[in-house]
């Protein structure tokens, strides 16, 4: 089994997870897909059925949708017929009647550029129980709307051009550079936010490596008239960042000059920008002191008042350079749980000796495989 199962996203109480298996049944791999469910009752994992065709896989851009009480599983697959037309097609899979579902979406706003190439690697839950966005970083968001209704309705969203620096020319083609390493989107109180890194001191040529960063930051409405306009709503350079005293413990030679008194993010390198989904003003980026180091840091930014705020390291099992962490709703979910529960117990209702578990409780039961005394 893949030690680390990717999850391609979380709405609420859902959570969908990919796992790949190497070996299995003489097939080189295998992909399973399962959606846990931490609530209401009994937390659950279930194994996502195959679709009704065993030629049809699961694509790896498949999201999940909160309904409240169940989920839907959303693959999207679009199709080039003969005349040049294109069809947007959704496989919904229903945790309520555990069955696969087929949609053509309406093609809305924006769809005659959308670009054959695009490859989503963010799945976003835009409105729950309504809406949800696929984003390719190079190129667009893919907004699609009443999905659990008779007529969804797919739109694009343009991104923002690629900063001059990081503009590499493919010709349109998936072939290009990735740019995750210096973008990310995610959504919250109806707009989409965006913020891209570049590297304008970065000499090759240098022996000694400026690896300093600028970051630029846009939003807009996910309801607009325009759907092309990103407003711009903040840059952060890393060299003029400070720490803040909650990370002042935590900080090290690399990424501090004692002498001067300042950070030297310059001597580290820094890469794939995360947004906050609850906070506009923190950034989180993965920092290493080289690029192939399996170990490094997750640091958080805040860039309102220009501070490093957290320090948090890690350690991977390969040194490939990828995204090695990923925000997600279910923490919150899961948190706004346990307070729910705190507040119970402070207003005289909480648990006592031989009651029921509450869900936090029935929650670290399945997690942890233990009991409470």
């Amino acid at each position: 089994m893949s030690p680390a199962p990717p999850s391609p996203g979380a709405d609420g109480a859902f959570l969908l997870l990919r796992v790949i298996f190497p070996h299995r049944s003489d097939r080189c791999m295998v992909t399973d897909w399962f959606v846990y469910t931490s609530g209401p009752g009994t937390p659950s994992l279930e194994l996502l059925i195959q679709r009704p065709n065993p030629l049809d896989v699961v694509s790896r851009c498949a999201g999940v949708l909160s309904c409240g009480d169940h989920c839907l599983v959303v693959d999207p697959e679009w199709r080039f017929h003969d005349d040049d037309w294109m069809k947007f097609h959704l496989h919904i899979f229903s945790s309520k009647t555990k069955r696969w579902s087929n949609k053509v979406a309406k093609l809305g706003r924006g769809m005659e550029a959308f670009n054959p190439f695009f490859l989503p690697t963010k799945v976003l839950c835009v409105v729950r129980g309504g809406s949800m966005a696929w984003v390719d970083f190079r190129n667009s968001i893919l907004l699609l709307d009443s999905v659990p209704g008779n007529c969804p309705e797919v739109s694009l969203i343009r991104l923002p051009p690629l900063m001059p620096i990081n503009n590499v020319d493919s010709g349109g083609s998936p072939d290009g550079p990735c740019v995750d390493l210096v973008r990310d989107v995610t959504c919250r109180d109806g707009w989409f936010k965006f913020i891209e890194m570049g590297f304008p001191y970065l000499d090759p040529n240098d022996a000694q490596l400026n690896r300093g960063w600028e970051a630029t930051m846009f939003k807009r409405k996910i309801r607009s008239d325009n759907y092309w306009q990103w407003e711009p709503c903040g840059t952060v350079d890393s060299a003029s960042l400070l720490p803040a005293d909650s990370c002042v413990a935590c900080l090290f030679p690399e990424i501090f000059d004692c002498n001067e008194h300042k950070l030297a993010l310059n001597n580290v390198v820094s890469s794939f920008p995360t947004l906050d989904l609850y906070c506009d003003d923190v950034v989180y980026m993965m920092t290493k002191i080289k690029a192939d180091d399996p170990d490094g840091w997750i640091f958080a930014f805040n860039t309102e008042n220009n501070r490093l705020e957290e320090i948090s390291p890690f350690s991977q099992e390969n040194c490939h350079l990828h995204r090695i962490y990923l925000q997600c709703d279910l923490s919150k979910h899961l948190m706004n749980k346990a307070l729910d529960v705190l507040a119970s117990r402070r207003s005289g209702g909480g648990n006592g000796s031989g009651t029921r578990r509450t869900g936090v409780e029935e929650e670290r039961r399945w997690w942890f495989g233990d009991d409470e005394e």
